[in-house]
């Protein structure tokens, strides 16, 4: 089941965020945000309010993707957020 979540979870993961994929990946290069373990990102401090603003409107899609998952598959949102980091993680390392 945990191999056939993380395919579900790259997929949507592909195609939930690919238009943020550019404003975070600049954002996190520029070390304004952070990828947390819990599978969604952290603005650093002193972070502009629109590093803040791309920060909260991620982490909303993140959600939304994460409890979809979560409910089609029997487990908890944080597992699905705690596979996702994971993933990117291994991924890319930063």
């Amino acid at each position: 089941m945990v191999k056939h979540l993380k395919y579900i979870l790259l997929l949507v993961l592909i195609s939930s965020f690919s238009a943020w994929a550019s404003p975070l990946s600049d954002a996190r290069d520029a070390g304004l945000v952070i990828e947390v373990s819990d599978g969604y990102v952290r603005a650093q401090n002193n972070s502009s309010p629109r590093i803040q603003q791309l920060v909260v409107e991620i982490n909303e899609k993140r959600r939304i993707a994460y409890s979809q998952i979560a409910a089609r598959n029997g487990i908890t949102v944080e597992q699905v957020g705690v596979e996702s980091y994971r993933q990117r993680q291994a991924e890319n390392p930063h």
